[in-house]
């Protein structure tokens, strides 16, 4: 992932938040913090983390400053919010 951002912008603390969703349909949200008006981060997903999530799915990804504000955003063709249930205990039944 790659950024250019304005000077006036590294006043307000940015990061760069990057959600994905891997073909297990686990989920994980990376921040890394913006320290730079421009800048590269690299995201690995290798080996046994590979094998265990089945690969990378879609991912979004936005600048975002200290206080939430959404400066940027960029999202995947086959980004969606994962609806997801948390499984009933089956005694309760």
């Amino acid at each position: 992932m790659q950024w250019a951002v304005p000077p006036e912008l590294l006043g307000k603390k940015p990061s760069l938040v990057f959600h994905v969703i891997y073909k297990n349909h686990s989920q994980e949200e990376i921040i890394y913090p913006i320290e730079d008006r421009s800048g590269m981060e690299v995201f690995s997903l290798l080996n046994d983390d590979y094998r265990d999530k089945g690969g990378l799915l879609t991912y979004h990804a936005e600048i975002r400053t200290k206080n939430g504000h959404v400066y940027r955003e960029w999202t995947h063709q086959l980004w969606v919010h994962l609806i997801t249930f948390e499984e009933e205990n089956k005694s309760e039944i």
